[in-house]
């Protein structure tokens, strides 16, 4: 049986329903589609727990199931969700995976952790950020 809360960096595709973790939305927006002209946005939360930073996604047929469910700045236990690649044009996080939000997800919210970081960057060094000519 999985423990109560696993730590982020310890998720992959393989763990899905099974497992509980805590985290602290860093931030929520809405990302448009890139290969429609619909204005049909989709949300994306970042959530990070305990250094490690990871991306979340709300498909558009649930926005409305998880429209008042999380606040920037808040902690939540978030079980019953998928864990996919992170890949693409767009990449939230330099994490490999992302946390996908299905019909049963669950999202519990609860008291703060001062574990969990409340800003969602990481330091690099100057080398990472020059780019090639």
């Amino acid at each position: 049986m999985a423990s109560r809360n696993q730590p982020i960096s310890s998720m992959n595709p393989m763990q899905h329903r099974d497992t509980t973790v805590k985290v602290r939305v860093v931030h929520l927006w809405c990302v448009l589609p890139y290969s429609s002209n619909t204005s049909k946005p989709n949300p994306g939360a970042v959530a990070i727990q305990m250094n490690c930073t990871i991306g979340a996604s709300v498909p558009d047929m649930y926005l409305n199931k998880f429209k008042g469910a999380l606040v920037e700045g808040g902690v939540y236990f978030i079980s019953r969700f998928g864990v996919g690649g992170s890949g693409g044009n767009f990449r939230i996080t330099t994490y490999a995976f992302k946390i996908n939000f299905q019909f049963g997800t669950r999202v519990m919210p609860t008291v703060d952790d001062p574990n969990i970081h409340k800003f969602g960057f990481d330091w690099v060094t100057t080398t990472v950020k020059k780019r090639p000519r």
